[in-house]
């Protein structure tokens, strides 16, 4: 009988929900112990198999632990094992153990006592899952819901109210799970990946008067929730008007607001004015981000977790004040990673255009989008 007891499989978390079912394929020479408390920690369910094991039982394990990623020390595994992770898209993560403290990941070390180094590693798995599986939960971008062909602008930020209907209605029947950030932050973003749910957020900028008019009937008939970004001293797009002569659309008032909120839709920061982070001082990106911050938390007595940058630019000041201010989240638009949790303050968006018909909308909510758009942008650079 070797250290593994009868050759079944060790499952070192008793917790009934974990964050990631990881399982470890070692010899018996490596000293993981530590970097096995530290996931266990975490909320992670570890298990455990010798990396001598037939293929026939770590199969099973995989199957029967639900495993979302296996990490390997040393050696590899079997050529059958590697054909079925391929098939069933498992990331397999490889790793040199240093010693008890140290993991050597393609050619870098890391510590795992450090601050921050089994996050790091947790981040590695994460990357690993979505680049293995091409997928990654969608989060939505909406500005305005028009229902009327004058209001339609010059700025291409609309999208029809019978097309935003029939995408609401395809969530619906195709059962996925619409989240906001607040609910994000209860299931933890490293639960994302939870077997059998289709995860999405809805977000809408600026705040429009018609989100309350339009969407909003729509999202309390589905039951559906939504986060709003907003810019919290204007009443309305002055800054589409004075930029591209933009028609005068309203901002929702501190009523509507209030009705949403107390339904169930998350707001979010948007600066106060929709300026430019580039284009401004460091002094006056922490006034923006700061005072819509307050403005918002007095008005609803809550404590705000997600920012959205205008035009989806982001400077390293503003970025950072962001994170002191206390958010958890900022979102761009078509900039950043396809992997959701490689930077939470620059996540990346799918924006829904007023000619994406469902055809559009049911790529764009599959999980894989940011992948396709991602590989076209780097064809054309």
């Amino acid at each position: 009988m070797n250290c593994y007891g009868l050759l079944k499989v060790q499952k070192y978390n008793l917790k009934e929900f974990g964050l990631m079912n990881i399982l470890f394929l070692s010899s018996q020479n490596e000293d993981i112990r530590y970097l096995k408390e530290k996931l266990i920690n975490l909320g992670n369910n570890v298990f455990e198999l010798p990396l001598t094991e037939n293929f026939y039982r770590i199969i099973s394990s995989i199957k029967n632990n639900k495993i979302d990623i296996i990490h390997i020390f040393e050696k590899e595994v079997s050529f059958v094992v590697k054909l079925y992770c391929k098939i069933f898209k498992l990331p397999i993560l490889k790793t040199k153990v240093e010693n008890i403290r140290k993991l050597e990941i393609n050619g870098k070390v890391l510590d795992l006592y450090e601050d921050g180094g089994i996050n790091l590693l947790e981040k590695i798995y994460s990357q690993k899952i979505v680049q293995t599986r091409k997928y990654d939960i969608p989060v939505l971008m909406y500005h305005r819901i028009i229902d009327k062909e004058e209001d339609k602008g010059c700025c291409y930020t609309y999208t029809l109210l019978e097309n935003f209907e029939k995408q609401m209605y395809y969530l619906k029947k195709n059962n996925f799970t619409v989240i906001t950030f607040k609910d994000l932050e209860k299931i933890n973003y490293r639960n994302r990946f939870e077997k059998g749910k289709k995860y999405v957020i809805i977000t809408f900028d600026d705040g429009y008067e018609d989100n309350y008019r339009l969407a909003f009937p729509i999202l309390k008939k589905l039951d559906f929730k939504a986060v709003i970004y907003l810019v919290t001293r204007e009443l309305n797009n002055k800054w589409d008007i004075d930029e591209h002569g933009e028609n005068k659309f309203s901002l929702m008032t501190v009523e509507m607001i209030k009705e949403m909120h107390d339904y169930g839709i998350e707001f979010g920061g948007h600066t106060l004015n929709h300026i430019r982070f580039p284009n401004i001082d460091p002094n006056e990106t922490k006034r923006q981000i700061l005072e819509s911050k307050k403005d918002i938390e007095t008005l609803l007595n809550e404590r705000l977790i997600s920012f959205a940058y205008p035009y989806g630019l982001a400077t390293e000041t503003a970025k950072e004040m962001v994170k002191k201010s206390g958010y958890k989240y900022a979102v761009t638009t078509s900039f950043g990673s396809e992997c959701f949790s490689d930077d939470l303050f620059y996540i990346r968006r799918v924006a829904i255009f007023p000619k994406n018909k469902i055809i559009h909308f049911r790529r764009k909510v599959s999980g894989k989008y940011n992948f396709i758009s991602i590989n076209r942008e780097n064809k054309n650079k």
